[in-house]
């Protein structure tokens, strides 16, 4: 149930008169559309953490493996450095492109439900962690 206070401004006074003749149904599915973007954001989290590692590997271990056929240039993969390092770059992106979304669309479902926006949501907690992992794993490659 939803709690009202004693100083309302128009616009919540029209939100409290719009849910007095609402439908139940509405806030279920306001809920359920949040969990569907938690997943959705937690996928891109577990997406990313891969896109990481698969540059990190392909960067280090490629080079393990043909450190002699590298310096005499007869390498299967001679930019393998490159390679880990645009995926690293390529996730670092798309994390903050799809954090900047779940965040905006978090937003706006707080707002349909009449409730105050999270600073920083729940997701976008592991979100940004990754985020500065990307960054530090891509200027560790790049520098090697």
């Amino acid at each position: 149930m939803l709690k009202y206070v004693a100083v309302e401004t128009n616009d919540q006074k029209l939100r409290i008169e719009e849910e007095n003749n609402s439908d139940p149904r509405v806030d279920l599915a306001v809920e359920r559309t949040e969990y569907a973007l938690e997943r959705t954001q937690l996928a891109w989290i577990r997406t990313v953490i891969t896109l990481l590692a698969s540059g990190v590997a392909l960067d280090k271990g490629i080079q393990a493996v043909h450190q002699a056929r590298i310096g005499s240039g007869d390498a299967l993969v001679k930019n393998a450095h490159m390679i880990g390092i645009y995926l690293s770059t390529i996730g670092t992106v798309l994390m903050l492109i799809t954090t900047w979304k779940y965040m905006l669309r978090s937003r706006s479902l707080a707002k349909i439900k009449g409730a105050r926006p999270a600073l920083i949501p729940p997701a976008a907690l592991a979100s940004l962690l990754i985020i500065f992992l990307g960054i530090v794993v891509s200027l560790l490659q790049w520098v090697s």
